[in-house]
């Protein structure tokens, strides 16, 4: 979704570039439901590197959709801190968040979230001419090669297949040049070789361009692509592994249930 505030003469904070792309301290996020009080996230902590390519894995309902929500910051935590290269986004107001996201965080969702009357140029550039930043204007045309859609660059998204479309989400999220892309359930709405395609391209994102990005999914097929895979279950993280061990997406997928019924 693209967050239409306009900039502000204050820059906002510079976080430290040595500082890991994302890290979590003790994280706990609760949702009240009528009288009851729901744990989406225990007390969740971990440390992405940069340059790393991260798949969170669980079942419907685990709290990966919100650990993602927590990490970019839509969604604040009821106790613990979130830090993007250092920044901690717990300690800002809604706006000063929505300017660090739209320069520093990438957000990619499996509903695309296009403006239907702009094209694939308009929808890429809106972010970042909305912030005042023109010079990125400039990383337009090798992006749009990179990702494989220069030829789609005037058209709309009624007349793009839906690989086409997300790819123009990526384009978007990635003109920016920020710290930490975050996906949720990107390939969920692809047929399986539009969503292998993009997997593919997550992929050289990291080996080529040392992008940091993290993956929510449920698809061993969609996670096998991933240098390292995070498992949820009922809020927490129950497994931390590295896709190295397994050669392919069913030895992978047999990996996860283990993790899953040993946490029983």
């Amino acid at each position: 979704m693209v967050e239409l505030l306009a900039p502000e003469k204050t820059v906002t904070p510079v976080s430290s570039a040595s500082a890991p792309p994302l890290k979590l301290e003790g994280v706990t996020k609760r949702f009240r439901q009528g009288e009851s009080v729901i744990e989406a996230l225990r007390n969740v902590s971990l440390t992405i590197e940069q340059g790393q390519f991260v798949a969170i894995m669980g079942a419907s309902g685990c709290g990966k959709s919100t650990l993602l929500h927590v990490s970019a910051g839509l969604t604040l935590p009821d106790e613990g801190s979130v830090l993007v290269e250092g920044a901690d986004l717990t300690k800002w107001n809604d706006r000063r968040l929505t300017l660090f996201r739209r320069r520093r965080i990438g957000l990619v969702f499996q509903s695309f979230n296009l403006v239907p009357t702009l094209t694939a140029e308009e929808n890429i550039l809106l972010p970042v001419l909305t912030d005042g930043r023109k010079d990125l204007v400039a990383t337009l045309d090798p992006l749009l090669e990179r990702l494989g859609i220069a030829g789609r660059r005037k058209h709309r998204p009624d007349a793009m297949s839906g690989g086409e479309q997300q790819r123009v989400a990526f384009a978007r999220a990635l003109i920016s040049k920020p710290a930490l892309i975050l996906a949720d359930e990107p390939t969920g709405s692809l047929d399986s070789v539009s969503g292998q395609l993009i997997c593919r391209l997550l992929k050289e994102l990291c080996e080529q361009e040392g992008r940091t990005i993290i993956v929510v999914t449920h698809e061993p097929s969609v996670a096998i692509w991933a240098e390292r895979v995070l498992v949820m279950k009922d809020g927490q993280l129950i497994g931390d592994f590295a896709t190295g061990e397994f050669g392919e997406a069913e030895a992978l997928a047999a990996h996860y249930q283990h993790l899953i019924t040993a946490s029983s």
